[in-house]
């Protein structure tokens, strides 16, 4: 009798817990474009962004972190319209992982940037 209880008790406490996990890194990236930003020579017009995701069941399938990267770089420079004498600066992005029972693994690559216009 007990160790159906013992074995009751362990199946009990399997389906009612979680092995889900998140975790969040922010990085910078680098970019090669070099502008000056003395005083007064600029204004920040908007901050943008862009996104990817890839998907991994036992490892298998999506995008390697680097391609993701460049993909969400891409998307925001996309999503930053950029006009004539216009820039983005402060590029940064996080990356954001999430495991469900060691199986299933979603990661997201989020950039972020500043758009600025040089006045002059």
């Amino acid at each position: 009798m007990k160790r159906v209880f013992l074995i009751l008790a362990c199946a009990l406490t399997l389906t009612l817990t979680s092995c889900a996990g998140f975790s969040s890194l922010n990085h910078n990236a680098v970019n090669q474009t070099e502008v000056v930003l003395q005083s007064n020579n600029y204004k920040i017009i908007k901050n943008v962004d862009g996104s990817t995701t890839s998907s991994y069941i036992f490892g298998i399938g999506g995008n390697t972190k680097q391609t993701m990267k460049d993909n969400a770089i891409s998307a925001m420079f996309r999503n930053a319209d950029l006009q004539n004498n216009q820039a983005v600066i402060n590029i940064n992005y996080t990356v954001a992982t999430r495991t469900i029972l060691g199986i299933y693994l979603e990661t997201k690559v989020t950039a972020y940037g500043t758009v600025i216009e040089f006045t002059r």
